[in-house]
């Protein structure tokens, strides 16, 4: 991910990532499929952070909707690299070239309605070292 910019406006681009995604999607009713998709969902975004929670209780489980879907069609679109110019203006004295998006972690900051002195679970302090 990143701006792109050249000498010229009519040149600037950004680099990106897409997903289209085409298919049929049917609610998950069954309470242990739902749980072990949460479950999955969770620690695919940090992982051991499913085992250092309380458990789901089931009215959160109820409120929560979970869709399977069954991909018919999908396509992807990844744009890298710089713009590209045209010769003459590769000679222009205007700067151009590729400022990189970045998106990294911060330090974890506890929630100030804890009661009492909590150390940050390893889930959490290994988000940022990777």
């Amino acid at each position: 991910m990143g701006l792109s910019w050249r000498d010229r406006r009519f040149h600037h681009s950004v680099n990106y990532r897409s997903v289209v995604v085409f298919g049929r999607c049917a609610p998950v009713e069954d309470a242990n499929e739902k749980l072990a998709v949460f479950e999955r969902f969770t620690d695919a975004i940090v992982p051991g952070r499913w085992a250092e929670c309380r458990p789901i209780n089931e009215k959160e489980a109820n409120v929560t909707g979970i869709l399977a879907l069954t991909i018919e069609d999908a396509s992807a679109k990844i744009r890298t690299g710089g713009a590209v110019d045209d010769a003459e203006d590769y000679e222009l004295p205007i700067w151009a070239g590729v400022v990189p998006i970045v998106t990294t972690y911060g330090e974890p900051v506890g929630d100030e309605k804890m009661r009492g002195e909590w150390e940050v679970p390893g889930s959490v302090r290994g988000l940022g070292e990777k």
